[in-house]
């Protein structure tokens, strides 16, 4: 039997536990980050918007429990302040009204290509037509 199969849990391996949880958490928050960073970029690059900052918390391998704690209380604060502005520029992004231009180009008919069908146009075979009825 090990030691804490015979003593339940020892103190060792709740802290060892709860590490383990911290760490967890910390890497999904991690994991939020690089995905709210991305969505940054991709909005800056389409939209031109106002650059945002998403900072990415690490800790030490060596680090105990609190630390990570303070870490992941950091890294959830961070990601809910990224995420609140990110919304906001998304938010700005499609509240934008395209500006209206004073010329707006006008409607032509097609030109018909010289090279549709025998060189010749429909127009251009009737106004020919017209010509042989008239001479």
């Amino acid at each position: 039997m090990s030691n804490s199969a015979a003593y339940e849990w020892s103190y060792v391996d709740v802290e060892a536990e709860r590490r383990r949880e911290l760490r967890a958490q910390l890497a999904q928050e991690t994991a939020r980050s690089h995905h709210l960073r991305g969505q940054a970029k991709s909005l800056r690059r389409a939209y031109r918007t106002a650059k945002i900052d998403v900072d990415v918390i690490t800790v030490p391998a060596s680090a105990d429990s609190t630390e990570l704690a303070l870490a992941l209380d950091s890294a959830r604060r961070i990601n809910q302040q990224a995420e609140a502005e990110l919304s906001r520029a998304a938010a700005d992004v499609w509240s934008l009204v395209p500006a209206e231009t004073e010329e707006r180009p006008t409607a032509r008919p097609a030109t018909a290509r010289a090279s549709a069908g025998d060189g010749r146009t429909a127009r251009g075979g009737e106004e020919r037509a017209a010509q042989v009825r008239a001479a």
